[in-house]
C-alpha cells in the first residue's frame, strides 16, 4: 500500500509550544497549543509582526525614524488618531483598518486596529476575527511611545 505522506518541505512552518494556565498550572495535563509564525509585513514608517502570544508588534523601521518629523508635525496640527493613520498608512491600504470600538461592541475609546473585518456592501462589519488595541491610550501618547521604545504593542483580543 502507497503512503500518502507530502513532503516536509511543502508543509507550512510552525511554533509549537506548551501554553500553560494562569495561576492554576497543572503539568500534568498542559494545553498543546500551535501558531504559525508570520513574516512581518513591511511598511515605509513602521512594520506590522503579529508575535506568538497574540499581540501585534509596531515596528519603527529605519525610514520611519529618519521621517519621524513628519508624524510628529502630524500629531501636532491634528492629534495623535491621524498621526497613528499616518504612521500606519501603507498598512490601512492593504488590508488593516482602524475599527471603531463601536462597530464590534467595544466599550472604549481606544484606537483598535484589524486584518480580520468582513463588511457588507453597505460597509457595515458582519464579521469580525481578531483585533488589536492599545489600552494605554489614555495615559500614553502612542506616537511619543514608538519614538522613544521603536516598538509600539496592540494587545490581540478576539
Amino acid at each position: 500500500m502507497e503512503d500518502d505522506a507530502t513532503d516536509d518541505k511543502d508543509m507550512p512552518i510552525a511554533v509549537v509550544y506548551w501554553h500553560v494556565g494562569k495561576k492554576t498550572a497543572n503539568p500534568v495535563e498542559p494545553k498543546l497549543r500551535m501558531s504559525i509564525v508570520a513574516p512581518p509585513e513591511h511598511g515605509f514608517y513602521v512594520d506590522l509582526r503579529k508575535s506568538e502570544e497574540g499581540d501585534l508588534e509596531i515596528l519603527l523601521t529605519e525610514k520611519g525614524q529618519a521621517n519621524f518629523d513628519a508624524i510628529q508635525e502630524e500629531r501636532d496640527a491634528h492629534g495623535i488618531h491621524a498621526a497613528l493613520c499616518t504612521l500606519l498608512e501603507d498598512h490601512l491600504c492593504n488590508g488593516w483598518e482602524m475599527v471603531p470600538p463601536e462597530d464590534i461592541g467595544a466599550l472604549t475609546a481606544a484606537p483598535i486596529l484589524s486584518d480580520e473585518i468582513v463588511r457588507d456592501d453597505e460597509g457595515r462589519i458582519t464579521e469580525a476575527g481578531r483585533v488589536y488595541w492599545y489600552p494605554d491610550y489614555a495615559v500614553r501618547d502612542e506616537i511619543d511611545e514608538v519614538r522613544k521604545n521603536m516598538v509600539l504593542i496592540f494587545q490581540g483580543a478576539e
